[in-house]
């Protein structure tokens, strides 16, 4: 389930021009982002390793890296470190257009 969902991101971003890269844990998500440079992170909430918040409060310790929180919890706040959350019911184009808001957001700060 986890995995088709990261596909059907990975495709709809793909076909608006984004580069993306998935990872199926916090931890190796982290990794990545420390050794490699990213517009944005879009993480689920709960995987394995780190959360999605705990993943958004790493990043946030490094650069200023706008983070998109997905969820299919609908009553979760949004924490300081994450910059928008998504539910898993929200269409994915609006997800793509969160995605480049943010990013045009973080050029032009």
């Amino acid at each position: 389930d986890e995995q088709r969902w990261r596909e059907r991101i990975s495709e709809v971003l793909t076909s608006r021009g984004h580069k993306v890269t998935s990872v199926p844990h916090g931890t190796g998500a982290l990794k990545l982002f420390k050794e490699n440079s990213f517009d944005c992170v879009i993480t689920d909430n709960h995987m394995p390793g780190l959360s999605g918040v705990e993943l958004a409060e790493e990043v946030k310790k490094i650069s200023q890296t706008p983070v998109i929180l997905v969820t299919a919890d609908v009553s979760m706040d949004k924490s300081d470190s994450v910059d928008e959350i998504f539910w898993k019911g929200d269409a994915l184009e609006l997800l793509a257009e969160g995605v480049e808001r943010l990013v045009e957001r973080a050029k032009n700060e």
